[in-house]
C-alpha cells in the first residue's frame, strides 16, 4: 500500500485491510524494489537472468 499518511493509526489500519506493505510518500526506489523482492518469488533470480 502506498500513502501519504504515516501515523501508526494509518499503518496499523493498513495492515487490517490486508496489506503487507505499508510504504509512505515520498519512498526511494530502493525501498519500493526491496518491497517488491520481498513479495515476488523468484524476482531476485528473474533480475539477475535478465541483466
Amino acid at each position: 500500500m502506498l500513502s501519504s499518511k504515516d501515523g501508526l493509526f494509518d499503518k496499523a489500519k493498513g495492515r487490517i485491510v490486508g496489506s503487507d506493505q505499508f510504504l509512505t510518500k515520498p519512498f526511494s526506489k530502493e525501498e519500493l524494489l526491496n518491497a517488491i523482492k520481498a513479495h515476488v518469488p523468484g524476482f531476485v533470480a528473474a533480475e539477475h537472468h535478465l541483466s
